[in-house]
């Protein structure tokens, strides 16, 4: 599969955020359960970001914090899916519309720019804290496919995934101390108000929110090929060939 990762978290003003979508690719594996249930395993990698200055105050002024952030992701999940319209094998063409959600581990690693070169955050504890760059995620969402062939089938999946970290962009709870940094990138990428010629921020000053943890908006364009069906079909069409050419 192909498509587009949006995040969502403290650098965003709505959960639904089109405004920086990233790349994201993905394979999977899926195999029947029972009646419409099957199982899917999935690699994915994805890219989300957020420009700086996302984050509106309750009067719609923006906050001008002027953090930002870039982080490559990757997610190792187990997702059920179960199907709505079910999907045929027959030889013609089918529409299957299917709902999913499962749960999976997603290893992330925030970034920002600062002259010229991405300077890993979390290693700099930024707010002081030494956050763990795994985190569970529940992905849920739905998608549609159509059906070609008996081996190939095209389909479009949107989904989201709630994770269990409020870190995927650094930022979650207040700013600390700016003296207290003795390395002055950490100090810089810590407060970048400066930059753009706003005071420091004193200690305790609100710097995200941690009572929403950041996740991720998926929107997928997905080809699947059909092995045991498509295989299956292959030698019974040839078994039929040659009874015929008989």
């Amino acid at each position: 599969s192909l498509g587009a990762a949006s995040y969502h978290g403290d650098l965003t003003e709505s959960r639904l955020n089109f405004s920086d979508p990233g790349l994201a690719v993905a394979g999977d594996i899926e195999f029947p359960v029972e009646g419409r249930f099957s199982m899917r395993g999935s690699l994915m990698w994805n890219r989300i970001s957020a420009d700086p200055d996302k984050e509106f105050e309750s009067d719609g002024s923006p906050n001008r914090r002027n953090l930002s952030f870039r982080s490559d992701n990757i997610e190792i999940a187990a997702i059920g899916v179960f199907q709505i319209t079910p999907s045929s094998p027959r030889a013609r063409t089918d529409w299957t519309t299917y709902i999913m959600g499962g749960i999976g581990a997603a290893f992330f690693n925030p970034k920002a720019e600062l002259n010229g070169n991405y300077e890993e955050l979390q290693p700099l504890q930024t707010e002081g804290e030494d956050y763990s760059k795994v985190a569970l995620v529940f992905p849920a969402g739905a998608g549609i496919n159509y059906r070609a062939s008996y081996e190939w089938s095209f389909g479009l999946e949107a989904s989201y995934r709630f994770t269990t970290t409020d870190y995927l962009d650094d930022v979650s709870t207040t700013y600390i101390d700016n003296a207290s940094f003795s390395d002055p990138i950490a100090r810089q990428l810590a407060d970048r108000g400066p930059e753009i010629g706003a005071p420091l921020r004193e200690a305790g000053d609100q710097r995200g929110n941690p009572d929403d943890n950041d996740g991720y908006f998926l929107v997928q364009a997905k080809v699947y090929y059909h092995f045991n069906q498509g295989m299956y079909y292959k030698r019974k069409k040839r078994r039929r060939s040659k009874v015929f050419r008989r």
